[in-house]
């Protein structure tokens, strides 16, 4: 049995400006004018009690194709959320601080995973559940897809609805950012780049929907991503760093070929964490050089989208179903020349045709998570 990436929605930030934030540079979300003539299509009593980023996730839910068909096909329903909520835990502690009885239950519920998961399941009309959350940092993207295709080829879900949020525009985790050293001067990520200097957070927002072959063969949908694999592996080297021979990437890529059984060589395309920063991308390049060697293409989407932390993972799959749709691998913006710290790799910056083989999307988190996927474009669920 197989699952299948069927549909997403996201939202990103449009550009990354100048802050008021601790960091030069983010990649901020106004969520609130992005609802600002916003009506649910369903009557919805939750909706004037949540903050503007989860009524930004209410919104993407009413813009799927497919969902209402596949949740009335599901006998069994999946919620796996994983979110970051930092501005608004602020904003709440602040309003706290200046008036406790302000502060209603809802306030304090609502940024959790299980708030997430029951906002959704309210709305949709969805009763019983299997409800997961997780917070992996920069890996819980890949994680939650790769938690979803578990439960599915296990036989305990049917469908597995993915909530990926990122909203950090605040003093507090933007401060954190500066601290590490690791947030880029020139307002750029340029992943591989000679002059890379670091990395852009930014806010953004996932929805995605995996379901199984019985499923996905009701449904009228040309094109999806099959799930052929995932892989998590943990490393205490560092809370924060890593080992720039690239070992970590390394284990978690050999150990995902060696449990799906993927010959090398069936990799047609590695979407690389490639966060922009020296040590980070030194480290991926060794590691891919090492597996695949020179000629191995890699791409990057943060350029595009920022570095987006929690939703990475999830809104780059999505990405990527979008390009392979379209018989397209996705460039990366950006670069210009290899970086000499790095190992030799093929850093896509034009499009190319897909051939049809495996791309493998890797992720990294702080406190050592690390964790990939491997994805195939897949016609009609073949």
């Amino acid at each position: 049995m197989k699952s299948y990436l069927v549909e997403g929605r996201y939202i990103s930030a449009e550009n990354f400006t100048p802050s008021h934030l601790p960091v030069k540079y983010y990649g901020k979300i106004d969520w609130k004018q992005k609802v600002k003539n916003y009506t649910p299509r369903k009557e919805f009593k939750l909706f004037r009690r949540i903050p503007d980023s989860l009524k930004n996730l209410i919104k993407l839910l009413d813009s799927f194709t497919h969902l209402d068909k596949i949740l009335s096909l599901s006998q069994n329903i999946g919620i796996i959320a994983a979110g970051k909520l930092e501005m608004e835990r602020d904003e709440i502690a602040l309003k706290a601080h200046e008036n406790p009885r302000q502060i209603t239950p809802s306030d304090g519920f609502i940024f959790t995973h299980n708030g997430i998961n029951f906002l959704v399941a309210n709305y949709l009309g969805i009763r019983f559940y299997k409800g997961l959350g997780i917070d992996h940092v920069c890996s819980s993207g890949n994680d939650i897809m790769g938690i979803a295709d578990k439960l599915i080829k296990d036989g305990i879900i049917d469908t597995a609805l993915l909530i990926a949020i990122n909203s950090m525009a605040c003093p507090s985790r933007t401060g954190y950012h500066k601290t590490l050293g690791v947030v880029s001067k020139s307002g750029k990520i340029m992943p591989f780049d000679e002059k890379r200097d670091g990395t852009v957070f930014a806010d953004a927002l996932a929805v995605a929907v995996i379901t199984g072959e019985k499923i996905l063969e009701k449904l009228d949908t040309r094109f999806c991503l099959s799930i052929e694999g995932y892989e998590v592996i943990c490393d205490s080297y560092h809370m924060f760093s890593l080992d720039e021979k690239g070992t970590s990437f390394f284990t978690l890529t050999e150990a995902l070929l060696n449990k799906t059984g993927a010959p090398k060589e069936s990799v047609e395309l590695v979407k690389a964490h490639a966060t922009g920063t020296k040590l980070n991308d030194a480290a991926e390049s060794r590691a891919y050089n090492k597996i695949f060697g020179d000629n191995i293409q890699v791409t990057a989407l943060k350029p595009v989208i920022g570095h987006t932390v929690t939703a990475s993972g999830l809104i780059e799959s999505i990405i990527l179903m979008e390009s392979l749709k379209e018989g397209i691998l996705p460039q990366t913006a950006n670069h210009e020349k290899l970086g000499s710290d790095c190992a030799k790799i093929k850093v896509l910056t034009t499009e190319v045709p897909y051939r049809g083989g495996l791309i493998l999307s890797v992720s990294a988190g702080f406190g050592g998570f690390f964790s990939a996927i491997l994805l195939k474009g897949a016609e009609n669920g073949g």
